[in-house]
């Protein structure tokens, strides 16, 4: 869905009073909560995934055509659309229910860093949006964000994390220096 600015005297004061941009916001409002409430059990565009290929092209159909109502600016094929999607969204909860499919499980590795920060390590995006929502002192981490992350350490670094790792398998790199890297020959 294509979120859309709040009216607000400060932020967003052109659709103050306007009928159809204000009317468009809070039908879309009903449908977010839906949909979070969705996200919430299943994870952040997980559920579409979990039902038959049938459902999903149904359930992306709607999508685009709510999407374009929206981009349209037409206050009435919103609200008619809104219902269809308030609908979908029950209609792949329910299909994924009866699929034996299950609900978001975060898997997350916790650990402190040396200052006493917590941090969590989980798979993908789905559970660091529930763990982050659930644990806000606690920074989130994907794998793929821990990737990307070693990829620019070794980057800047002369490939050194990885040279490590290949010369002592299960070897573990306890401290990083930022500054002062030598970019000359070691003498032996």
């Amino acid at each position: 869905m294509k979120r859309q600015p709040r009216p607000d005297r400060l932020t967003n004061f052109n659709d103050i009073g306007h009928e159809v941009r204000e009317a468009i916001f809070h039908t879309v409002a009903v449908v977010d909560r839906v949909a979070h409430r969705m996200e919430e059990k299943w994870g952040v565009d997980r559920l579409p995934k979990l039902v038959s290929p049938e459902t999903a092209a149904k359930f992306g159909s709607a999508k685009a055509k709510f999407d374009k109502a929206i981009d349209d600016n037409d206050a009435d094929e919103v609200s008619k659309r809104a219902g269809v999607m308030e609908r979908a969204w029950i209609a792949l909860d329910k299909e994924a229910v009866d699929r034996r499919q299950r609900p978001l499980e975060v898997d997350a590795w916790v650990w402190r860093d040396d200052d006493g920060q917590p941090h969590a390590f989980v798979k993908d995006t789905a559970e660091a949006l529930k763990y982050a929502k659930e644990n806000q002192d606690v920074r989130v981490y994907t794998m793929a964000e821990i990737a990307r992350i070693a990829a620019v350490f070794n980057d800047k670094c002369k490939n050194i994390g990885n040279e490590i790792k290949a010369v002592f398998p299960g070897s573990e790199i306890t401290k990083v220096k930022t500054r002062g890297l030598a970019d000359d020959e070691i003498p032996f």
